[in-house]
């Protein structure tokens, strides 16, 4: 089960990433950002820029890398709870919403981080762990 969460946060993160480069359902959004040519509010909700997609991209990938194995898959989810609720966080604090002027967090992110907080907190502490065969040399 901690696999399976961990593929779907990564594929989650990475079509995500994707979508936020799609005009058709990420239109142009004028935010005052560092890169704000590039604004664009995802699925017509979320604020992102191309630091912000690419940066989902990237951790996805981690994730889709991260998922054969259960001590990846633990340490992934469990970075999903650490770093999205830091996100969640930081993004409800005015002077912080931008992180660092580098890509926007705040708005209805913060509530998408907090839930992306909980399922990683679910998939790295509460769900039983398997015990994984050891791998023949």
């Amino acid at each position: 089960m901690i696999k399976a969460i961990t593929f779907l946060l990564g594929m989650g993160f990475v079509a995500a990433g994707i979508a936020g480069f799609i005009p058709a359902i990420s239109p142009m959004h004028d935010m005052d950002v560092f890169l704000p040519d590039t604004a664009r509010l995802a699925l017509g909700l979320f604020p992102v820029n191309a630091i912000h997609n690419a940066a989902h991209i990237i951790y996805g990938a981690l994730g889709v890398l991260a998922f054969r194995n259960l001590g990846n898959s633990l340490l992934y989810t469990r970075s999903v709870f650490f770093i999205y609720g830091v996100l969640a966080v930081l993004g409800l604090i005015p002077a912080t919403r931008e992180l660092l002027g580098l890509m926007p967090i705040g708005g209805n992110d913060v509530v998408l981080h907090a839930a992306l907080a909980i399922v990683g907190f679910v998939g790295g502490y509460l769900l039983p762990r398997p015990i994984e065969a050891p791998r023949s040399a």
